[in-house]
């Protein structure tokens, strides 16, 4: 249901109550996000399965840390842990020490400024380089991110395209008419749909 706000007049100087009746002002519903992104729920047994296959270089205390926050991304912010796997794959082959060429750093490849302005903004701590290269850390900070582009974009293949190529520049090709980027959005479907049917996942997050 549509949620509506009760805004009162201000009243003048002086006086004690106001001068008209209360106004309903109706909010306009906010679009349905992440359609594509919340299949059957897997289960926790099962990202353990992916990362113990396809994350042999993390720990086992860090393997933990990386399931906790999946967990987490999924509760909180509606994430399907497959999903954002299929990103870790890509961007960083679970390579906790990881450094692109841009200054990229960690599991889901964060720049420092970016993953220092989401830590600012939501409280949590952050220490510079050595924060994005603990996996739980990195994990954590990259799926908010992932979270603001979803609400940003709307479109998820829109919000992959931003992660990689920053969504300034694709904010801008959508303003002009023009389709963002698709390479890197397929090479992380690609990565799903592999990951789904290795692991023989029931999830259908990616429009079936």
């Amino acid at each position: 249901p549509e949620a509506t706000e009760r805004r009162m007049p201000e009243p003048a100087r002086g006086d004690t109550e106001p001068k008209a009746k209360d106004v309903e002002v109706e909010k306009p519903s906010k679009p349905t996000l992440r359609p594509i992104l919340l299949p059957e729920v897997i289960a926790e047994r099962e990202i353990r399965d992916v990362l113990a296959g396809e994350a042999k270089k993390l720990s086992a205390a860090h393997r933990e840390a990386v399931t906790s926050e999946l967990i987490r991304a999924q509760r909180d912010l509606g994430l399907e842990p497959l999903f954002v796997l299929a990103i870790i794959t890509q961007e960083s082959r679970f390579k906790p020490r990881a450094v692109g060429p841009a200054g990229s750093i960690g599991l889901m490849q964060l720049r420092p400024f970016v993953a220092k302005d989401i830590a600012k903004r939501h409280g949590l701590r952050f220490g510079g380089r050595a924060t994005l290269f603990d996996p739980g850390a990195n994990v954590r900070l990259g799926t908010i991110f992932l979270s603001e582009l979803l609400d940003r974009f709307g479109d998820p293949s829109h919000a992959i395209a931003a992660y990689n190529a920053g969504p300034t520049r694709v904010g801008r090709l959508l303003d002009r008419g023009r389709r963002p980027p698709q390479r890197f959005v397929n090479k992380v479907r690609a990565h799903y749909d592999t990951l789904r049917e290795r692991y023989s996942i029931e999830a259908t997050g990616w429009g079936g």
